[in-house]
């Protein structure tokens, strides 16, 4: 999980919107040398696969302003402003290969560098 805190310039209201914004209309084509295979949106309730170029309505009630992006290798970057804050918290999933428990920390060291690049390449840091 990765909390990104609100540089200054903007009021944090205005500069999440912005960010969400440029995230939902401009979403980046490839992240950590993975294509964006799929995204999810659920303020518009609209799933777009960008490999087979489909688009497809979520199954959901309520309008949220999160953001989902699946990569070619099955990570998952989820986007979403703070409720509380003047924050927007970015979350990560990471898949990766575990065929024995003696392979835990070699795995979670290749995670953690795989998170570092993404929010390297997202300018996050």
């Amino acid at each position: 999980k990765m909390v990104y805190i609100v540089k200054q310039g903007l009021s944090g209201a205005e500069e999440i919107d912005k960010m969400m914004d440029n995230f939902r209309n401009s979403p980046p084509k490839v992240i950590n040398e993975q294509k964006l295979a799929i995204i999810k949106d659920y303020q518009t309730l609209k799933q777009i696969n960008l490999l087979e170029n489909k688009e497809l309505s979520l199954d959901f009630n309520t309008r949220s302003n999160v953001l989902q992006f699946f990569l070619e290798d099955g990570s998952k970057i989820s986007i979403r402003p703070s409720g509380t804050e003047p924050k927007i918290k970015f979350y990560f999933e990471i898949r990766g290969e575990l065929s024995d428990s003696n392979e835990f920390n070699n795995t979670d060291k290749i995670a953690e560098s795989k998170i570092d690049a993404i929010i390297r390449e997202l300018n996050l840091n």
